[in-house]
């Protein structure tokens, strides 16, 4: 049986502790200088191989931020892909806290930290328990570095799990922490503690500072999307979006609403819409001067109806409307040849008076566009219709219509629309 004295001589001969009050300041125990109970315990618990009397130069550490690592030799009792799995996500532990990346590579040529395994004395190892693993730091020249685990230590996924992400903390030059400061580095083995604590996160970060934020993923839009926004600009604007408007609309389709409703008032949306206008209602194409005066107030707030008021309004609409019912606007009217006298002149007398007072006063919008001789003819072409040619009873003399007065008339809102190509 191997006395409290032969398992100092072996742990001190290990580890680089060179007396007894050095080793129970360091676990936290008191400082008897004597092999007592509490002490040997202490020296049987499995620990990591790394001898404590090593200090890291605050210089030294990786240089670069991207680490490769690949597994030379896998441990027994653990499949390959699971003991993969573990290291990665050991090695995750500490790049969730600290400004470094780490991947597996599949060839050692492409490694900077190399993982394997031992066995006894010649790879560093004592048997079962005691020293579990082992890893060389860090150094500033980017080399690379060995790492080993134990074959004769019986691993379980957890256990292999909290002695990794030790390792790791090594390989990135930390040294060990005291033991009872309850971290990760703490050189005895813990098995509450399989990720780097508070304590282990101030450490590496000031090597290597924080995680730096990473931009966020892209996610591809859903399917569709694009034809989608190709429709809405085709509608809206009557062309097809380029590729830098698609990069940038296609974000925002989750919100339609307000997609839509901030392409509808650009002043290029305003441009194809008064481009419509001026071929519906003047059957031309528009103006420069004028295009530009509608597209202005739109983009200043006036409504799209008010807009649609002044093309309807116009003079030029009005000789287009004229032309449209067979009057032509451009030759002076004739007043109609006047009944001779008697009862018939005063029956269309009456009637045409009647009839422009009507449509004066209750048909406002189109007394905008009649006028009271228009008025007087379409009375006779009707009168006509029913056999009585108004025309045939008077002498030929012309005269003029008798005044009429209509209260509340609509003034004609003779509107600058544009000036119409010329042929």
């Amino acid at each position: 049986m191997t006395t409290p004295e032969e398992i100092w001589q072996q742990y001190a001969l290990a580890y680089g502790i060179d007396s007894i009050e050095a080793f129970q300041r360091f676990f936290g125990l008191m400082e008897t200088g004597l092999l007592d109970t509490d002490t040997t315990q202490a020296l049987t618990l499995p620990r990591c191989g790394l001898r404590d009397n090593l200090v890291v130069i605050a210089e030294a550490k990786w240089r670069k931020r991207k680490l490769n690592w690949f597994v030379e030799r896998y441990l027994n009792g653990l499949s390959n892909a699971d003991q993969d799995s573990i290291y990665a996500e050991a090695w995750k532990s500490w790049a969730d806290i600290c400004d470094l990346s780490f991947t597996q590579v599949g060839s050692i040529a492409q490694a900077d930290i190399i993982l394997s395994t031992g066995k006894g004395r010649p790879d560093g190892f004592d048997g079962p328990s005691g020293t579990l693993a082992w890893m060389t730091l860090g150094t500033n020249n980017d080399n690379p570095i060995l790492g080993r685990f134990d074959l004769d230590e019986r691993w379980t996924p957890k256990f292999l799990q909290g002695v990794a992400a030790h390792e790791f903390g090594h390989a990135l030059n930390l040294d060990h922490a005291p033991q009872n400061s309850g971290a990760l580095m703490a050189p005895f083995f813990n098995q509450n503690v399989v990720k780097p604590t508070q304590h282990d996160t101030q450490r590496i970060q000031n090597l290597y500072g924080p995680p730096q934020a990473q931009p966020p993923i892209p996610v591809p839009p859903p399917a569709g999307n694009e034809a989608w926004l190709t429709r809405v600009a085709k509608d809206l604007l009557d062309r097809t979006p380029t590729s830098v408007e698609m990069a940038a609309w296609l974000p925002l389709v989750n919100t339609p609403l307000q997609l839509v409703g901030s392409i509808a008032v650009t002043a290029e949306r305003y441009g194809v819409l008064t481009d419509s206008w001026y071929k519906q209602y003047l059957k031309r194409g528009a103006d420069p001067g004028g295009k530009a005066n509608f597209v202005n107030a739109l983009v200043r707030g006036t409504s799209h109806d008010h807009c649609v008021t002044v093309f309807l309004g116009s003079n030029e609409y009005r000789g287009l409307t004229q032309q449209s019912a067979g009057l032509n606007p451009d030759t002076p009217e004739q007043p109609l040849p006047t009944p001779t006298g008697g009862i018939m002149r005063e029956i269309v007398t009456l009637v045409v008076t009647l009839v422009v007072g009507y449509v004066k006063q209750s048909a406002p919008f189109l007394g905008r566009f009649l006028t009271d001789t228009m008025i007087a003819r379409i009375v006779d072409f009707i009168m006509n219709r029913f056999g009585t040619q108004l025309s045939a009873l008077g002498t030929g003399q012309a005269a003029a219509l008798p005044a009429v007065d209509v209260a509340g008339a609509v003034q004609v809102m003779n509107a600058d629309i544009g000036t119409p190509p010329t042929s």
